[in-house]
């Protein structure tokens, strides 16, 4: 699983984070599968969403720019201009894990 995901998020500002703080509200998998499909536009609106609260369990408001190397990150290293990331293994698929 940590070699898939060191494939998959490449070290870098914002990396640790995303591992750590996205995933207390939801897997990874739905970074890596809905993550190629976004353009700049789409995670903008995606942060604007949890920046708002408008997202169950979102960030707390007044603390957007902690969030910044996250969503920088994502941008980086996913949306339809990238390398689409490799299949995940059955095992990521099947329900919540620990990543780190």
């Amino acid at each position: 699983m940590k070699a898939y995901l060191a494939q998959v998020f490449p070290p870098g500002p914002g990396r640790d984070d995303v591992l750590l703080k996205c995933t207390v509200c939801h897997g990874v998998q739905v970074i890596i599968l809905a993550g190629p499909m976004k353009d700049r536009s789409a995670w903008e609106m995606t942060r604007y969403r949890h920046d708002t609260g408008g997202l169950q369990g979102a960030q707390s408001l007044g603390r957007q720019a902690e969030y910044d190397p996250i969503w920088e990150y994502l941008i980086q290293h996913f949306g339809p201009d990238k390398p689409p990331p490799p299949p995940p293994p059955q095992r990521l698929l099947a329900g919540w894990q620990s990543y780190i």
